[in-house]
């Protein structure tokens, strides 16, 4: 399960990489593409300041043609004494042609459009001066410069279309530039949002380093190591735990994840080599930050008898293997029995002493006082016959005792799977005979 949920947030953590990535190349194309407008942007302003200059000068040069139209226009005048009809209509061509001139005026800003103007006037002049030479000479010449007028107001009619098409052309690409003024204003505001964006996704990136910092640290503890450990036949954590089963002990254990009730595998104290303990843990204490266990066999009556620090364990087991060694099934069945005829023989010795103390002090007032006891024949031979009783339990209970020694001797040693190792021979307690 916890393998399970570190791959849940590693799988996590990879989108939210993935998401942050995403993000930074969003905002680097945001960064180049603001670039590139305020470029663009840049090089409209100084082609616009350009264009202004350009219509300055073109301005300029309108007024100066315009001067000389109006000597012109004088010029001619002075000839009113001619066909007072071709002057009238002279005079009407010119209103025209000022009122198309006022026109002209009114589209000042354009360049290509004063451009055209500019020639425009130019050949007016032109015809001008044409046309007073030829209103000095003769009739046919005025007609001729009628013509030409009427000519030149066509063409400045066109012009006047042709202008105010550049000029729409003009108010839409300002249109335009207004347009992608408020584009850019947008993506500078989009890119201030990804910013604050990257910078809280920066934020959270920085806490998941965190988090897989934690994860990795706690991962350390879910990378199992263990070892497999073979209960030997003492029978003390029988029925649950034998010598035909395997254990599995986590070794990279936690003292804090030892609760009560865990199987331990320990060496008791000023004990670090042979045969570890597997035994039940019935209580904790801590002391100066060190974890003591309290264990004890299943099948004991009594625990083991000493605090077991935490550096004295070599682990706890995760898994029961049942029944992997069949082949301890005698060695078992010799050591349980053994151990039934000693906790038989016990009671019955305990049974048997303590009818002969109640006996020693109902007749001698102690047990001490037995051996010169003063009572009647019959007490004594009751008396005698409770010692005999207790002697003869005492001596059974002393040969269960070296028998249930030799066999739970021979249950640590040749319980376990150590081919070809040798162990010292059974060395029986003083109390035993040499032939149990």
């Amino acid at each position: 399960m916890a393998t399970e949920e570190i791959g849940v947030k590693n799988k996590q953590l990879g989108e939210e990489q993935s998401n942050l990535q995403r993000a930074e190349g969003d905002r680097v194309g945001l960064e180049a593409k603001v670039a590139s407008l305020q470029g663009e942007r840049d090089g409209l302003e100084a082609t616009v300041e350009s264009l202004e200059g350009e219509r300055d000068g073109l301005e300029s040069k309108v007024e100066t043609l315009q001067d000389q139209r109006e000597g012109l226009e004088t010029k001619v005048d002075s000839l009113q004494g001619e066909r007072d009809g071709l002057e009238t209509k002279v005079e009407s061509l010119e209103g025209e042609r000022d009122g198309l001139e006022t026109k002209v005026d009114s589209l000042e800003g354009e360049r290509d459009g004063l451009e055209t103007k500019v020639d425009s006037l130019e050949g007016e002049r032109d015809g001008l001066e044409a046309t007073v030479e030829s209103v000095e000479g003769e009739r046919d010449g005025l007609e001729a410069t009628v013509e030409s007028l009427e000519g030149e107001r066509d063409g400045l009619e066109a012009s006047l279309s042709v202008f105010s098409d550049d000029n729409s052309g003009l108010k839409a690409t300002l249109q335009t530039l207004e347009g992608e003024k408020r584009g850019l204003e947008t993506q500078l505001e989009e890119f201030r949002l990804a910013h604050e964006s990257v910078t809280k996704l920066e934020e959270r990136a920085e806490g998941l380093r965190a988090v897989v910092a934690g994860l990795e640290e706690d991962r350390k503890a879910l990378q199992v190591s263990c070892r497999k450990m073979f209960p030997t036949c003492t029978g003390s954590m029988e029925p649950k735990i034998t010598c035909l089963d395997t254990v599995v002990v986590l070794q990279n254990f936690r003292s804090e994840d030892i609760a009560a009730d865990t199987v331990i595998s320990y060496y008791p104290p000023n004990q670090m080599d042979g045969s570890p303990v597997l035994h039940r843990v019935t209580d904790i204490k801590i002391e100066d930050d060190v974890y003591y266990f309290w264990p004890k066999g299943d099948a004991l009556d009594e625990p083991d008898g000493h605090w077991i620090p935490e550096s004295n364990v070599l682990g706890y087991v995760i898994e029961l293997q049942q029944g992997t060694r069949p082949e301890n099934s005698a060695l078992r069945e010799r050591v349980n029995g053994a151990k039934e005829r000693y906790v038989s023989a016990t009671g019955n010795m305990l049974e048997a002493r303590d009818e002969y103390d109640d006996k020693a002090i109902a007749y001698c007032g102690s047990v001490e006082a037995a051996s010169s006891c003063s009572t009647t024949q019959g007490n004594l031979l009751r008396l005698r016959a409770v010692y005999d009783t207790f002697s003869l339990a005492w001596e059974q209970y002393l040969n269960a005792v070296c028998e249930y020694d030799k066999a739970y001797y021979h249950g640590i040693h040749e319980s376990e799977p150590l081919a070809g190792e040798m162990f010292d021979p059974y060395v029986a307690p003083s109390v035993c005979s040499q032939t149990s």
